[in-house]
């Protein structure tokens, strides 16, 4: 499986300095910890991307610290919600936060948020990062994003592409699509990824942008085909779909990252010990190659450039939405 930033091996060295003082800070503020269950805010709901990560690594915690790790679904607001539960929770390791994209992009999107997730939450550790595929139905009548452009620049805003709601990461990849191509296309926000996907297999919207794993299926059955995917190159489980950048869009590398996250005040010695399972635990085979068949990639990147990326990520993105004109509230 192909590693984003930094190798296995970089990683593993980074991690190593407080994996081997852990049993030695027995006297540290959190050192037993967990003693009783932990909570898993997933701010999304039952049955997608980040629900399904965030019950695997459940699992796996458990396994490994003892104690159960039960998932708490909070979905709504752009994953607001679920984020500001984490909030008002104690710093204290026992609410965790399943982080991600959605987070860097909600800043932008609500002008009044409860919290500031730059200043308010410690990235523990990177999971995954997967893709958008932009997709469309074997009858539409383009077979490449060139032709797609083609048409769009020929009849403005008349081609409509569905999206999971405004806002979300498949909105804002079209959007920055639309810049970088120099076309309009007409946005059609429904409320949630499965009534979108519904109605463009039903020909109904022409097209969308969504994750890799959701898509997946529809391409090896036939009913849905790829034009292209916001990868930097090509990944095993798309072979055969294009990247935005070999199409000749370079600027639409758009990753849909996830990553565990606390409260700032949260206890070092807790951070270390969940940064160094999380690392683990998403390298045992039974946890990696399902990933790996649903075209999710592992995300390897120390502590700080993991910081520095979750800002970078937050400026990009304000960007997208200032240009855009989008306000949610």
């Amino acid at each position: 499986m192909k590693k984003i930033a930094l190798s296995r091996r970089a990683f593993s060295l980074g991690l190593g300095a407080s994996a081997v003082a852990l049993p030695f800070g027995s006297f540290a503020q959190g050192s037993d910890w967990p003693t009783r269950p932990v909570r898993l805010v997933a701010p999304a709901p039952a049955g997608g991307s980040l629900d399904r990560l965030a019950r695997t690594l459940g699992d796996e915690y458990a396994k490994a610290l003892g104690q159960p790790f039960i998932v708490d679904n909070r979905p709504g607001a752009g994953s607001t919600i679920g984020t500001n539960a984490v909030v008002a929770a104690p710093a204290d390791g026992y609410t965790l936060l399943m982080s991600g994209v959605f987070n860097v992009i909600s800043p932008s999107l609500y002008a009044r948020l409860p919290y500031d997730y730059l200043k308010d939450f410690v990235h523990v550790a990177p999971t995954v990062a997967g893709s958008n595929v932009l997709v469309v139905r074997p009858d539409f009548p383009a077979n490449t994003l060139a032709e797609l452009v083609r048409q769009a620049k020929a009849a403005p805003d008349t081609l409509a592409y569905a999206s999971a709601g405004s806002g979300t990461s498949g909105h804002l990849t079209m959007e920055l699509f639309q810049r970088v191509a120099g076309i309009q296309l007409m946005h059609v926000p429904y409320k949630g990824a499965a009534p979108a996907m519904t109605d463009v297999l039903g020909g109904i919207a022409p097209m969308i942008a969504t994750n890799q794993d959701a898509v997946l299926p529809f391409l090896r059955s036939g009913k849905l085909k790829a034009l292209a995917i916001t990868t930097a190159q090509r990944i095993p489980a798309m072979a055969e779909v294009p990247t935005f950048a070999e199409s000749g869009f370079a600027d639409m590398v758009v990753s849909s990252w996830g990553a565990v996250a606390v409260r700032r005040a949260t206890p070092s010695t807790i951070v270390e010990r969940l940064r160094a399972t999380t690392h683990n635990v998403l390298r045992e085979a039974s946890v990696r190659k399902p990933l790996e068949a649903d075209g999710w990639e592992l995300m390897d990147m120390p502590p700080a450039d993991l910081e520095a990326f979750a800002r970078k990520e937050t400026a990009r993105w304000a960007q997208v939405i200032k240009a855009a004109g989008i306000q949610l509230g």
